[in-house]
């Protein structure tokens, strides 16, 4: 039995051997053949590329694990070596161009690389790569942090900052920005506590990375619904559904498509509950150790930077200035609504003690959108359900580019992608309608992948950034969406929620903001503005959904064209939003104060406040209690991936979009008038942090800013 054990084992690893050779050699073959299609596509853009002065190439996607470890090795020594000649140029010959244009060309080619991988870490389908793509990614934030530390590179910018250059406009903005980001890592800190913020800066990029893996390994959980315990949802809502052999739902409760019948269209408070609590307990035992951790590293590196808290230092380089402005923003917004609040609440208790017979029955946290669609049913007459007809996915996704080719003077078509990392992901190409110039490219991955733990919300990746290059040619964006929006299934085709189509302009808002950019510098072009501005081009785009003449272009009855929206029920949900409004903000004021105490009442001394009990207790006093059982904040992702002390941003954000979407609400011609489109296209599409975004707010309204639209639609009196 020994000897046939050790024959077993020697013949078995010859067969994985065998196998690791014919897989490599696979995995090389189609790589040769993504290289030549990529590579042939890139060279029949030469005569575009030529006659406007662009270049238009698209990016080579790693396959294999191995491609992934050599495409930023690769990258990161090319960077390497040019960082290292940048810190020897003679102190006689610095210039703007070749202290921080050339620092700015470095940061922009080897981002190419780490954003590519970066993307392929949350859509791969291979989960060997999207592994090694995720530990990729830790290792060159690490990279990062030792490329912004390094003393050499800065002797040289300082240097260049000394002789006063005569600098104007951006390049005078660059200078201030970046000699302040020199200050915010460190650099007149002593040496040990240099070197302690370094090394912190290199912990959270590890814990940032396990608590991502740990979420997408959530998100890929499914939780058992019995067919009776889904009685009562449309049958329509749970086709895309997975179900076990005996017709029993599994649903991945981290996919908000997937979550969403059972929490907000189940009559059942059991399923509500069941699924509630499976996504309030995603990553709850994996993550919460990681995340006490990180925002007590975040408080001690403030500290050593001199900042009183972690929000005061992440919000300086932002609009809101400091943590205190934050957080009273956001309060006294909460406060304001109050009272709009508690009578929604009432008036929803009110459905439910209808329902159950119960005169103390109240509105739990796994009750209120459910009550929320009943009210506007039972009370408002509205039925949000009764647009999904108008809304076929692919006749939206046209139409929606329809509405701003016309209003912002592009044009957009679907090309072949010489490779794509997903069979169903598509490829536009956007113009510029006015000379035929290309602008840039995006990618669409719009549907859900849970069982390959894809990314599991909605987002636009930016692959590519806007940059003038040395050669005077101009390297035009490219974005990708990656969404999770319904799937045509064999019953039928792919219908949107208005939630959907709102979500949809969003993002694409995003892309426009990314690939119109005229930008010459990559660090400050597309969407790379402070994160309580970046929302609000594309928040401004949700205003363009329930516009009655918009909607007119493109939405229609996918079973009949001549059905348009109908304007009496457009009119009422407008009603019914405005009726409910409070209960949707006070959910997203108490994840932004939430976040603002996190990052400002929490030190690093402080090893006795649980984060979850901390926070649960946060969202009681704002919005509704959650039981001890469940830590949402394990796994909110946005104050693990870039948005901590930052969630204020979507509201801040939102009352510049409200501010934007009033001048159209003011012309005659509405959301239709091109002209006015035009100079938001202009002003704030494609300046991106060229100048302070105030005065590009400003350029576009022709006025000051004012909150007061935005205190509007909440229902405040302008008043206070």
């Amino acid at each position: 039995m020994i000897n046939r054990r050790k024959h077993t084992i020697a013949a078995t690893l010859v067969l994985l051997a065998v196998f690791a050779i014919l897989s490599a050699r696979f995995c090389d073959t189609n790589l040769n053949k993504r290289d030549r299609a990529t590579t042939q596509f890139n060279q029949a853009q030469a005569d575009l590329e030529k006659k406007y002065s662009l270049k238009l190439d698209l990016p080579y996607f790693d396959k294999c694990p191995e491609d992934v470890l050599e495409s930023l090795k690769v990258a990161k020594e090319k960077a390497n070596a040019a960082l290292d000649d940048l810190a020897n140029t003679p102190l006689a010959k610095l210039n703007f161009a070749n202290t921080l244009g050339r620092l700015d060309t470095i940061y922009y080619e080897v981002g190419n690389a780490s954003n590519i991988v970066g993307l392929l870490a949350e859509t791969s389908t291979d989960m060997d790569l999207k592994k090694v793509a995720k530990e990729a990614e830790a290792e060159m934030s690490k990279w990062y942090v030792d490329v912004a530390a390094r003393r050499d590179i800065y002797e040289v910018i300082k240097a260049y900052a000394d002789t006063n250059p005569q600098v104007e406009g951006t390049e005078a903005r660059m200078l201030e920005d970046t000699m302040r980001s020199y200050k915010r890592r460190g650099f007149d800190l002593p040496e040990e506590k240099f070197q302690r913020v370094i090394e912190i800066k290199k912990q959270m990029a590890d814990i940032a990375k396990a608590i991502s893996i740990n979420i997408d390994k959530a998100n890929s959980e499914k939780t058992l619904i019995t067919k009776q315990e889904a009685e009562g949802i449309p049958a329509d809502m749970l086709e895309s559904i997975a179900t076990n052999e005996s017709g029993d739902y599994l649903v991945a409760a981290g996919i908000f498509s997937q979550y969403q019948p059972f929490n907000v269209y189940s009559p059942k408070e059991e399923t509500r509950k069941k699924v509630f609590l499976a996504r309030q307990q995603r990553a709850m035992q994996s993550n919460q150790e990681l995340i006490e951790k990180m925002v007590r590293l975040r408080a001690e590196q403030a500290k050593l930077l001199g900042y009183d808290t972690w929000a005061d230092y992440k919000t300086e380089v932002m609009m809101a200035k400091n943590g205190k402005r934050a957080l009273d923003f956001i309060t006294d917004l909460s406060e304001g609504i109050e009272p709009k609040f508690q009578a929604e609440l009432a008036a929803l208790s009110k459905l439910k003690v209808e329902d159950t017979n119960d005169a103390n029955a109240k509105i739990q946290a796994w009750d209120f959108r459910y009550y929320l669609d009943q009210y506007k049913k039972r009370v408002l007459d509205v039925d949000t359900t009764q647009l999904k007809k108008y809304f076929e996915y692919e006749n939206t996704l046209q139409g929606m580019f329809r509405v701003f080719e016309r209003l912002f003077s592009l044009k957009i078509e679907e090309i072949q992608a010489p490779y794509v990392w997903e069979k169903k992901v598509r490829l536009m190409r956007i113009y510029d309608s006015r000379n035929g110039a290309p602008l840039g490219y995006l990618y669409l991955d719009m549907f859900p992948r849970p069982d390959q733990e894809k990314y599991s919300h909605f987002a636009q990746f930016t692959l590519r950034k806007g940059k003038l290059l040395d050669d005077g040619t101009y390297r035009r964006p490219i974005a990708a969406l990656v969404c999770n929006f319904p799937e045509a299934t064999k019953e039928g085709p792919a219908l949107l929620s208005l939630d959907n189509v709102e979500t949809l302009f969003h993002e694409f808002g995003h892309a426009l903001h990314t690939i119109l950019t005229t930008v010459n510098y990559a660090s400050i072009s597309g969407t790379s503005v402070p994160r309580d501005f970046v929302e609000a081009p594309s928040q401004m785009l949700e205003y363009f959904v329930l516009d009655k003449e918009v909607l007119d272009t493109f939405a229609h009855n996918y079973e009949n064209p001549n059905d348009k929206v109908p304007s009496d029920l457009l009119e009422r949900i407008k009603k019914s939003q405005n009726a409910t409004i409070a209960t949707h903000y006070r959910r997203q004021f108490a994840f932004a104060i939430m976040d603002q105490k996190i990052h400002q009442e929490i030190q690093v001394g402080d090893a006795t406040t649980n984060l979850t009990s901390f926070t649960n207790q946060v969202l009681k006093d704002v919005f509704l209690e959650f039981p001890e059982n469940t830590s949402m904040i394990s796994s909110f992702g946005h104050l693990w991936g870039g948005y901590d002390a930052s969630y204020y941003g979507y509201a801040w954000a939102d009352s510049v979009a409200a501010d934007l979407a009033s001048v159209f609400e003011e012309s005659p011609q509405g959301f239709n008038d091109k002209e006015v489109a035009m100079r938001l296209r202009k002003e704030i599409y494609e300046t991106g942090d060229s100048r302070d975004v105030n005065a590009s707010i400003e350029k576009f309204l022709g006025r000051d800013f004012s909150i007061q639209a935005f205190l509007k639609r909440l229902g405040i009196s302008t008043a206070n």
